[in-house]
């Protein structure tokens, strides 16, 4: 796969919109953490597993098995506190026909976002978010032509009031499971998330597929463009915090037998220096609009009466 554009964003940990004069505030702190975790599992053995996890800095890890010259399995997940989040898995059998069982290979990138309580004003937040350009292939052989490799795409945003959010809160999900053989493939999608998310272009990705019947090879790729969702998280609740939790997932499995299976999410990478496109997350904060206190719309009324009846007298 040719290497992602980079996505022009930012991550806007702390903007404040529409804050001036005496009565501006700073936005409530905010604290960033970052895990990522690899791991491969080869004829019922864990062969390979990383994790690492920061507060503000930045994660990458890898698991391999295998060699250049051999049967290989790789994955690899990355999170950074510029908002760097990828996830990666190929499974190459090298045209060995090793029947080397894949039972599962799994990378999963996480960046948390939280902000300290604020106790004394209410803030309305806001989230932009990116699901990087994403993509799964699997190449397969006419000599086992139902031997199918299933690779998975999962991404999971979860915005809550607390320090830890659970499936609950979940605000987009999206997964895309392609299992292919030479015979025949099948891809599954699924999104969901806000009313207010367009998902469309998530149901409809571009497929591809070259070879089958009379060649030897068939190759079927999935490719999902970038998607960008906005979320109004309306007002954060006064001596709460604000926990935005997003996780990129990918997964791989099957039997290797002179196949490929390739999964990515963000620019594909190997090494801990390959670059990977940032700005997958954009949180602001605002004042909370002021609302007037029901005495005050007694008030407001009353007055509203006085000056109807003043027009009317003046009009008899």
């Amino acid at each position: 796969m040719a290497s992602t554009p980079r996505i022009a964003a930012s991550l806007a940990l702390a903007a404040l919109l529409g804050t001036s004069g005496p009565s501006a505030r700073a936005v409530p702190p905010i604290e960033t953490h970052q895990s990522g975790t690899a791991s491969i599992t080869v004829n019922g053995t864990r062969v390979a597993d990383e994790s690492d996890s920061k507060t503000d800095g930045r994660v990458s890890v890898a698991a391999f098995f295998g060699t250049l010259s051999t049967p290989e399995v790789r994955t690899a997940a990355r999170s950074a506190f510029s908002g760097e989040l990828a996830s990666n898995v190929r499974m190459d059998d090298k045209n060995k026909f090793s029947f080397t069982r894949v039972d599962e290979t799994i990378s999963a990138a996480t960046l948390e976002i939280r902000s300290a309580p604020d106790n004394a004003l209410l803030r309305h937040a806001a989230l932009d978010f990116i699901l990087p350009r994403s993509f799964m292939e699997v190449t397969s052989n006419a000599e086992l032509p139902n031997n199918a490799l299933e690779m998975v795409l999962l991404a999971d945003l979860r915005v809550c009031f607390a320090n830890l959010c659970s499936s609950s809160d979940s605000r987009f999900t999206f997964q895309s499971i392609l299992s292919g053989a030479w015979q025949s493939f099948q891809n599954n999608v699924q999104a969901s998330g806000d009313p207010g998310l367009d998902l469309t272009p998530l149901h409809h990705p571009t497929i591809t597929d070259n070879g089958g019947a009379h060649d030897f090879l068939r190759t079927t790729t999935v490719d999902f463009g970038a998607f960008f969702g906005h979320l109004d998280l309306g007002l954060v609740p006064a001596g709460a915090p604000l926990t935005v939790e997003y996780q990129l997932q990918t997964r791989g499995s099957g039997r290797l037998v002179s196949n490929i299976g390739l999964a990515g999410i963000n620019d594909p990478f190997v090494l801990d220096t390959d670059p990977v496109s940032a700005g997958v997350l954009a949180l602001t904060f605002a004042p909370a609009v002021a609302v007037p206190e029901p005495q005050a719309w007694v008030l407001l009324g009353a007055g509203l009466l006085l000056t109807i009846g003043a027009l009317r007298r003046r009009r008899e």
